[in-house]
């Protein structure tokens, strides 16, 4: 009792007071220290340090970070510094990836992509595209990540920067990593290990090597493993306390796979010690779960129960379901080994809704915006019939100037006033045809002008028809945002009459967690001068909450460009989003039913693979045992194409190379013929479970008749197997080939009749291939066949 209160006290005392009461009043610390060292002499410098505090604190309070952001993007605008606001949408990106609304955070850093682009910073390009990357591949959305990716890997060449370089390669390698194609991730990393090398980036060079540690966990080597993370941590710099609490988790899974729980529960605490000193709130949240999870498994669930609760506080407060998944799946698993199964029951529940609930979180993310523009009717005066009035007015004065001079000269010079009379008249005639001229054109822009006018007032005559008798409500806001205008569809959108919602602002009506979203967009329109999109919640007057879509439209001034207020349609979707949602939670449903079929499958295939285990226990009869084994291998053959299809993300297509590797490792394993080297080469291509099925039993039969004939007495050997696809022709060809002894002298393949052969034949024959066999000394197989699916 004494032990379990000190423990207790260990970590609750630890936690409280070291953790949580001095996080809290960081951010206050922070931006008083960046003031008192840098002092702001203009509204730049004070954004710089909202923005310096709001990335410090990012991962501890991301709300409060935010609320620095914002402030700091208005100023970024109106002071027209567009590195400034690239740097604010960067950090909104970074929040909207933390409280894990990746639609939004992608939108952010998309457009700080974009100004940095208008702006010819290539680093930051890189950056912005990286974390674009790394945002689809949480969403599992792993071909546009690596399409982001490689475009930040062609600027990172560009810029001959190696640090960018290697950043980027790791992140592919990982994207890589995230769908099981470990041979490309490696080829990766090693070339993002060469940069950090030549730099002489000891940090990014740790953080490769980890990565590939994972080779190791993956294929179960688990002395491999320890071994490269103990030389890991000897190696590494003890001031990267992240790096190291990194290994130590490490290590202490490497034992928890092994069955060893307290070698596992000496390194989690070794990493949560380190956590704690160096204040990590969410990596302590992780640590505080393995432990729970080795003290269970130790069969001490008083410590693991206290570690257990604090981890699980520490998850809900920092909204992590991951580690809530974890957790939930240690208490299954122990109250089930314990035998208490209504506990155990309830803990699974838990696992599984925790589970589907960030699914359902991924899949929103995943889901398309759709957008609609609407313009209003602009119009505005002309001023021409002002100009062609002073044309007519420099016209008369010209005419009385001109009668002057000719008065002046007929009185002056008398002899030639018959010419300079006939001149004057002429010439009056002439004024008088171009005066008559401009009057017709004059009228006509006239009239032209008055029939625009009666246009105008049809239109508006319409437009406020339209309006009145709008199902969207239409609403009118001056620049100092009070509304000036209201359609009466405003009752049946938010059930404010016209002239009471004349008096709400636009807070009233949106709900508090969409006002910083709602200030953003308003930021954006200020900025670029043209309508914008806002999906969220509203609140109607009987205080229910709703999904609503607007569309707003800044008016400015026409001959200052001052901004003058704004028009906003909006229109209640509560609807559409319920069919979304409802569209969302069926396509889960049936990908949740797939999933399950493939798994029961698989795990009724292993069944029968362990039935055939018991009777080869049970028999000495070697005949009987190599036909068990024969039967063995065709069954895990079809068990894996089941077994990948329910790992994959695609459950009716696989990988063709990677389910052939997998299929020669268990062949091989079984024979354990360590003298016969395999090789593979394959191309990329995908294939349904139709095609899949008789191409695995046809590679069984041959390569494990290979094994069995083609190297008697331990003879060493080679064995290749290449795929190849004809792109054009959609023609496909698989070769395995041996060195083997090859065919008896004299011996034809149709001569052969055994079993294994002739089953290669039928699935030949089932898939419309073209099975060659030679003998060239040793044999080979040549089956060429057509894909459906071309790629």
């Amino acid at each position: 009792m004494h032990k379990c209160f000190l423990t207790a006290a260990f970590i609750f005392g630890i936690l409280s007071p070291a953790l949580f009461s001095q996080v809290i009043p960081l951010d206050q610390r922070v931006r008083d220290s960046l003031f008192l060292i840098k002092p702001h002499e203009n509204q730049v410098q004070k954004a710089i340090i909202y923005l310096d505090v709001a990335q410090e604190i990012m991962n501890i309070m991301p709300q409060k970070a935010f609320s620095y952001i914002v402030p700091a993007f208005r100023i970024s605008i109106l002071e027209k510094n567009n590195s400034l606001k690239a740097r604010a949408r960067m950090l909104m990106g970074s929040y909207y990836s933390e409280t894990r609304k990746f639609m939004q955070s992608q939108e952010q850093y998309l457009a700080a992509w974009k100004t940095y682009r208008e702006l010819s910073d290539t680093l930051n390009q890189v950056v912005a595209l990286s974390e674009i990357g790394m945002i689809n591949r949480n969403l599992k959305n792993n071909k546009a990540s690596l399409g982001y990716l490689h475009q930040a890997l062609l600027l990172a060449e560009k810029s001959k920067d190696k640090s960018s370089q290697g950043g980027v390669l790791q992140q592919i390698a990982l994207t890589y990593q995230a769908i099981d194609d470990n041979e490309t991730a490696n080829s990766f990393f090693n070339r993002a290990l060469s940069f950090y090398l030549s730099i002489g980036d000891r940090r990014g060079e740790f953080r490769v090597q980890i990565n590939l540690g994972r080779d190791y966990l993956g294929k179960n080597r688990f002395e491999q493993g320890l071994a490269f993370y103990g030389k890991l941590i000897r190696d590494a710099d003890t001031s990267d306390f992240e790096l190291l609490s990194i290994l130590y988790t490490r290590l202490g899974h490497v034992y928890y796979q092994k069955n060893d729980f307290r070698t596992s529960l000496k390194y989690n605490r070794l990493a949560l010690h380190v956590r704690q000193l160096h204040q990590l709130p969410v990596q302590v949240n992780s640590s505080l779960i393995n432990i729970a999870g080795d003290f269970y498994k130790l069969g001490k669930p008083d410590s693991g129960a206290l570690y257990m609760d604090s981890g699980m506080i520490l998850a809900r407060r920092f909204d992590r379901k991951e580690f809530m998944v974890n957790g939930y799946h240690h208490l299954y698993e122990y109250f089930f080994e314990q035998g208490d199964y209504k506990k155990a029951l309830n803990y699974y529940c838990r696992y599984s809704s925790v589970k589907d609930e960030i699914d359902r979180e991924r899949y929103r993310s995943n889901f398309a915006i759709f957008q609609t523009n609407q313009q209003l009717f602009k119009s505005q005066q002309s001023g021409r019939r002002i100009a062609r009035q002073h044309s007519i007015s420099s016209l008369n004065l010209k005419l009385q100037n001109y009668q002057t001079v000719t008065l002046e000269v007929l009185l002056g010079v008398t002899a030639i006033s018959m010419i300079i009379f006939i001149l004057w008249h002429l010439y009056i005639r002439s004024l008088k045809r171009q005066m008559q001229e401009l009057n017709v054109q004059l009228s006509g822009e006239i009239s032209e002008r008055e029939t625009t006018e009666h246009q105008t007032r049809e239109r508006e005559t319409q437009y406020k028809f339209i309006a009145d008798n709008s199902s969207d409500f239409i609403t009118q806001v001056d620049h100092q945002g009070n509304r000036i205008y209201a359609s009466p569809s405003s009752l049946t959108v938010y059930g404010y009459k016209p002239d009471e919602i004349l008096s709400k602002s636009l807070y009233d009506l949106t709900h508090p967690d969409y006002h910083a979203s709602s200030d953003a967009k308003f930021a954006e329109m200020l900025e670029s001068g043209s309508s914008q999109q806002f999906t969220g919640k509203a609140q109607k007057k009987d205080g229910s909450v709703f999904w609503v879509e607007s569309i707003i439209n800044p008016l400015f001034d026409p001959i200052s460009g001052a901004f003058k207020g704004m028009v906003s349609v909006t229109r209640d979707i509560q609807e559409r989003k319920n069919k979304e949602f409802d569209i969302m939670d069926g396509t889960k449903q049936k990908e949740n039913l797939l999933k399950e079929i493939h798994h029961r499958v698989k795990n009724n295939f292993a069944i029968l693979v362990s039935l055939i285990n018991m009777q080869m226990a049970q028999t000495k009869n070697h005949e009987l045992l190599q036909s068990l084994t024969n039967l063995q291998l065709r069954i895990r053959t079809m068990a894996l194409v089941h077994e990948m299809l329910y790992r994959s993300g695609d459950f009716e297509k696989i990988s063709f190379p990677g389910y052939l590797r997998s299929l020669a490792s268990v062949i091989a394993g079984t024979f354990n013929r360590r003298n016969v080297d395999l090789s593979i080469e394959a191309e990329e291509v995908v294939m349904d479970i139709e095609a899949l099925i008789p191409l695995g039993l046809i590679i069984n039969e041959i390569l494990s008749n290979a094994y069995k004939h083609a190297f008697p007495n331990e003879r060493e050997g080679k064995i290749q197997i290449r795929f190849s696809m004809d792109k054009q022709t959609g023609i496909n060809t698989l070769l395995l080939r041996d060195d083997g002894i090859g065919m008896p002298v004299g011996v034809t393949p149709d001569q052969f009749k055994t079993m294994g052969l002739q089953i290669v034949q039928i699935l030949c024959t089932q898939i419309e291939a073209t099975l060659l066999i030679a003998n060239d000394p040793g044999t080979s197989f040549t089956i060429t066949f057509r894909n459906s699916e071309k790629e």
